[in-house]
């Protein structure tokens, strides 16, 4: 194969070979598409990082809000603990109380 044969790439043997002018516009064009496309893929990607940063800063929130909620939660736990407690306890006295009052009230009767 010679040189020339070599140096038209795709152009088919019996073609004219195409003007010098002819072949830099194609590559201006190509370029010029790849340039617009480079263009739109810059935009498109600053677009996405725009939105994973509002997104990382929306799962920061919500992290934020579970562990306050989680908090609640156990001390809301503690409190119906403490507040079962409380009553049990209560109930007890209630019942002392009960059984003293009668034990007085069975002495008055029995001083009388």
């Amino acid at each position: 194969m010679s040189r020339t044969e070599r140096g038209k790439g795709a152009q088919q043997k019996g073609d004219p070979p195409a003007p010098l002018d002819e072949v830099f516009a194609a590559l201006e064009e190509r370029v010029e598409k790849l340039s617009g496309r480079l263009g739109e893929l810059t935009e498109e990607n600053r677009r996405l990082r725009s939105g994973l940063e509002e997104a990382e800063a929306n799962r920061d929130r919500l992290k934020g809000e579970l562990s306050e909620s989680l908090e609640r939660l156990a001390a809301d736990s503690e409190s119906r603990d403490r507040l079962a407690r409380l009553e049990d306890e209560r109930e007890s006295i209630r019942g002392r109380i009960e059984r003293l009052i009668k034990n007085l009230e069975g002495a008055d009767t029995a001083q009388e």
